[in-house]
């Protein structure tokens, strides 16, 4: 796909620690599903207390998803960044984390999710853009059937306690 990857920014780092379960990296609008996101996270964080999400990116839902953040119990697990300066920032940030997960109601790419997946992060992913035809379940990640948030805690929780599972799809 012509996605113009910058696949010397966007590569696995071998030495890098992995202090982040799941990542969102984007603009803070109201197609990325944000809601989603926090209601699948905190629904894994019933099943795995330590799990953690970190979430970059500013816009207009920033205020909002600051408020939520703060009042959810899970919250003290959820690490909000606003943009970082540089691609090799966001690259790091990727090589941090375990899964990249698209919470989006629409997209084209989505670019975030294919430079994360450059990386070696498996993703689980809404049925948006090019995602119906880059994600293979349970071979890179995870594609869900529709915008559920019980199916995006499942497919996030399988990914996580399976350390077989998760090793195949970030291979």
């Amino acid at each position: 796909y012509s996605m113009y990857i910058n696949k010397n920014i966007f590569k696995p780092a071998s030495n890098a620690k992995k202090s982040f379960d799941l990542v969102f990296a984007g603009r803070l609008v109201p197609n990325k599903g944000l809601a989603l996101l926090l209601e699948a996270f905190d629904n894994a964080w019933k099943m795995m207390p330590d799990i953690s999400l970190a979430i970059n990116g500013e816009g207009p839902l920033k205020n909002w998803l600051i408020k939520n953040i703060k009042h959810k119990k899970s919250g003290k697990n959820i690490f909000y960044r606003p943009y970082v300066k540089t691609l090799a920032d966001v690259a790091d940030l990727y090589n941090q984390s375990k899964i990249v997960v698209c919470s989006s109601y629409a997209e084209g790419g989505p670019l975030f999710v294919l430079e994360a997946m450059s990386c070696g992060l498996p993703v689980v992913s809404t049925p948006v853009g090019l995602m119906k035809e880059i994600v293979r379940n349970g071979e890179n990640g995870f594609l869900l059937k529709s915008w559920d948030v019980k199916e995006m805690t499942e497919k996030i929780f399988q990914l996580l306690s399976s350390p077989t599972l998760y090793a195949w799809c970030s291979r």
